[in-house]
Order: structure tokens, then C-alpha cells, then sequence
């Protein structure tokens, strides 16, 4: 029964309008490196809820299963980060890489009432091809925007 009333709120929710889908613009990556992103690249708005549903797409411009990574860190603005990011306060994903096919992870953060995630870094393990990243994430705005 509890699984019937949660599948029920989920599609009256959908129903209703309330989850967004937020899909971002594509950025890359170039080959063997640990890439600082610059604040506002890739900035997740989180205000109005606690978790975020986020989906990675990687794919490498070549051959290579390597492990890539992402890194956010909490803002309580859409301009500046902590003075030190915490390591305990950040939020990873992982994934192995499957060359030119892309691979995508799902996973949920919960945003500790911070209004806003950054992209703190990427990696891409691969030493010869190009990363490209496509971030989508799904929010359920309540109350005034």
C-alpha cells in the first residue's frame, strides 16, 4: 500500500507541474586533466526544496573507459562559493567512461537547504580525447519562486 500511495504522489506531482526538468548547456573538458570550472558555468538552482535529481551524460571524443568525475560544492548564492569548500560539504559523481558511446549516471543529492550547487571541478581520466558532460536535474519548486 505504501508503495501504491508514494507512486500516486509522484504522479500527481508530475501532474501537477511541480517537478522541472532543467537541462544545461554542454561543456567540455579537455584530455588528463582536473579542470577548476569557473563560478557560473554550471550552476544548479536549489531554492525552494532540499533534494535535486541529477543526471550526467559523458562521452569521450575517442576510445577510453577511464573514470570521470564531478564535483559540487553548496553556495548560499549564485555567486560565490565557501572561502574554504569543505570536502564533507561537496557532492561526487562518478562514472567509468565507454568511449564515443555515451554513459549516464542518476543519483540525489541532498542539498542540506542550500539554494544552490556549483560545479566545483571535472575530471577526465582519459590522456587523449575530449570530455563532453550534459547535465539535466529535475527540481519540485513549491511555494513562491
Amino acid at each position: 500500500m505504501k508503495t501504491f500511495i508514494t507512486l500516486l504522489t509522484l504522479a500527481l506531482a508530475v501532474v501537477a507541474g511541480q517537478a522541472q526538468l532543467v537541462e544545461l548547456t554542454p561543456f567540455e573538458v579537455v584530455a588528463n586533466v582536473t579542470s577548476n570550472v569557473p563560478m557560473g558555468v554550471v550552476t544548479l538552482d536549489c531554492r525552494g526544496q532540499q533534494n535535486v535529481a541529477v543526471r550526467w551524460t559523458v562521452q569521450l571524443g575517442g576510445a577510453g573507459t577511464e573514470l570521470m568525475g564531478l564535483r559540487f560544492q553548496p553556495s548560499a548564492d549564485a555567486v560565490a562559493l565557501p572561502t574554504t569548500p569543505a570536502a564533507s560539504q561537496g557532492y561526487t559523481m562518478i562514472i567509468a567512461a565507454n568511449g564515443a558511446t555515451a554513459v549516464n549516471v542518476t543519483t540525489n543529492f541532498a542539498t542540506l537547504g542550500y539554494p544552490f550547487l556549483h560545479l566545483y571541478y571535472a575530471t577526465n581520466g582519459n590522456a587523449t580525447f575530449v570530455m563532453t558532460n550534459t547535465l539535466k536535474y529535475w527540481v519540485a519548486k513549491t511555494g513562491a519562486k
